[in-house]
């Protein structure tokens, strides 16, 4: 493994780390350790914090999709030139904790992210290679894509949201209500050739149940946006 030391002179905006980032982690322990472990993180403006992002992920370490009322957040801190990720654990009955992880920025340049977290008793650390998607769109993109209306529509409690793709290629499907507000993803990364379906079941990206409207969803790849409209009814 090659280690990169942390260079002071490194100076960044928060704004630099919005967008959707592919790569790998690694993860060392005593009780488990894996290497390269496929991974996506979708860093985007939102929540009610000033100062800090929104992201989700499909990284188990700084994403915890199963707790619906965690809030998850991400800032820079000039001062240290570490990158954190915040979990915010709130209820009806106000907020009951926290949990920050802080990344050493090892490199950011040229859309390449490469983070490290060591824990405090160096129990565990995490390191994320990640790339922007970006990067590797142009020769990927393909020549046709079809992004079919959901079904059913309206619908309650779920819906499917199928498209067809002639190559495989990096992108994403968002939800957004009519605001332009973003409301999930549902997925980041490689869509793969052929016919792809995703489900949404009118949640919101903290697995909240999102009120009766109209909402869209995009489909964002290289040079191309698709979107289509679809109703739920509760």
């Amino acid at each position: 493994m090659i280690v990169f030391s942390r260079s002071s002179h490194f100076s960044y905006t928060l704004n630099e780390f919005i967008g959707e980032w592919t790569g790998t982690e690694s993860y060392i322990s005593d009780q488990e350790s894996y290497d390269n472990k496929d991974i996506t993180i979708e860093i985007y403006e939102g929540g009610d914090r000033e100062g800090y992002l929104a992201y989700i992920s499909t990284s188990s370490i700084v994403y915890n999709e199963d707790l619906s009322w965690t809030y998850h957040y991400l800032t820079y801190d000039k001062e240290t030139g570490d990158l954190i990720f915040l979990r915010r654990f709130v209820t009806p009955l106000g907020l009951i904790g926290s949990q920050e992880l802080r990344y050493v920025i090892l490199y950011c340049s040229n859309g390449m992210l490469e983070l490290e977290y060591t824990s405090d008793s160096r129990e565990f650390i995490h390191l994320l290679r990640l790339f922007s998607t970006a990067l590797s769109v142009d020769q990927l993109t393909p020549d046709k894509i079809i992004l079919n209306q959901n079904y059913p529509n309206p619908f309650n409690p779920e819906t499917a949201i199928n498209m067809d793709i002639d190559n495989d290629v990096f992108g994403n499907l968002t939800i957004f209500d009519l605001n332009g507000g973003f409301v999930s993803l549902l997925h980041s990364g490689v869509f793969k050739k052929g016919e792809n379906t995703f489900f949404w079941k009118g949640q919101d990206f903290n697995g909240r149940q999102v009120p009766s409207g109209t909402y869209v969803y995009r489909m964002r790849l290289e040079g191309q946006i698709i979107s289509r409209k679809m109703t739920l009814l509760r």
